[in-house]
């Protein structure tokens, strides 16, 4: 269509100019679409006398695709994304909106693990059965456990903890260099804050000494309400016991914001769009970071990212 708009001068004008630049014979728009050994020779003879294409800059725009497909593994680095909350807060809610908009609008590839990476069984498989165990576990109403043992406490601790130390390394090899997004329904924080839910009597100071060793994910989740609001939704829970629990993990939220590496977000679930929105929004914001990772930023317990920034007031519950 463009060479139409010329009359036969103007077309042998241009043909000319094509032909002495490029070596080749073209004499009408239909040769120009018929495959000519000699004319593709002309033409890659004549790029090749480029200075662009200099031998020199060839070899180097060659190590720079070499040193990009090398790096893409990294550059597709996968993120990990925490949730914690005290049941009836929204999380599993929360968890399968998220968990839609990773897969459908971000095109990342999705995978949820329930409180810890899971490469040993929960301890009751040993002597029931991982199905027997899983199907009774889930049966069961969470911190009904009557463990008060110290000494019991510890080795169920060790047992965990063992799997948070060894699973971690599973996680970054199956899935975080694959570029997956994990996330975790409950986390290692669950050990510190509510210890009685995995039926550990232990208190929080060996749990929270020991979480520098474990794993530090991108953004830390913490969703909360108003007793009230999670008593509406289940009842497992006392009002106090929702109030004690919620100041429990917000202080704690706050303090490792403040000295280890990842977000720590707590967020009013309130309304279930405006929680998922500050939520893509954080994403957003570890997704904008540098992508090369190092094993280290993630096991430091020292603090290499600022907290997303809320308010230091914990929220004021009367039960």
């Amino acid at each position: 269509r463009f060479f139409s708009q010329f009359n036969d001068r103007e077309q042998y004008k241009l043909f000319t100019f094509i032909n002495e630049k490029y070596g080749t014979d073209f004499c009408s728009i239909q040769s120009m679409t018929v495959y000519k050994p000699h004319r593709l020779a002309a033409v890659q003879k004549y790029l090749l006398s480029q200075k662009e294409n200099s031998l020199l800059k060839r070899a180097f725009r060659a190590t720079a695709w070499l040193f990009d497909t090398a790096i893409a593994p990294l550059n597709d680095y996968g993120k990990i994304i925490t949730f914690s909350g005290v049941d009836g807060a929204g999380k599993s809610t929360i968890l399968g909106d998220l968990k839609e908009v990773l897969k459908n609008k971000y095109r990342k590839k999705v995978v949820m693990l329930r409180h810890r990476p899971s490469i040993l069984p929960i301890l009751s498989a040993w002597t029931q059965g991982k199905e027997n165990a899983e199907a009774k576990a889930a049966a069961t109403l969470p911190r009904q456990g009557k463990n008060h043992s110290k000494l019991s406490s510890i080795i169920r601790f060790a047992y965990y903890y063992t799997d948070y130390l060894l699973g971690q390394w599973v996680v970054w090899a199956k899935y975080l260099l694959r570029g997956y997004v994990v996330l975790y329904d409950r986390y290692y924080f669950d050990f510190i804050a509510d210890g009685r839910r995995s039926n550990i009597a232990l208190g929080e100071a060996i749990p929270k000494w020991l979480y520098r060793f474990v794993w530090k994910p991108d953004l830390n989740i913490f969703l909360y309400a108003h007793p009230v609001h999670i008593r509406k939704r289940k009842q497992e829970l006392s009002a106090e016991a929702i109030s004690e629990l919620t100041h429990r993990y917000l202080k704690l939220f706050e303090a490792f914001s403040q000295k280890h590496a990842g977000k720590y977000l707590p967020i009013e679930n309130m309304n279930r769009q405006a929680t998922l929105e500050t939520i893509l929004k954080a994403f957003a914001a570890t997704a904008a970071k540098p992508t090369v990772k190092t094993v280290s930023k993630h096991l430091n317990h020292d603090k290499t990212t600022t907290n997303l920034g809320y308010s230091k007031k914990e929220p004021q519950f009367s039960v």
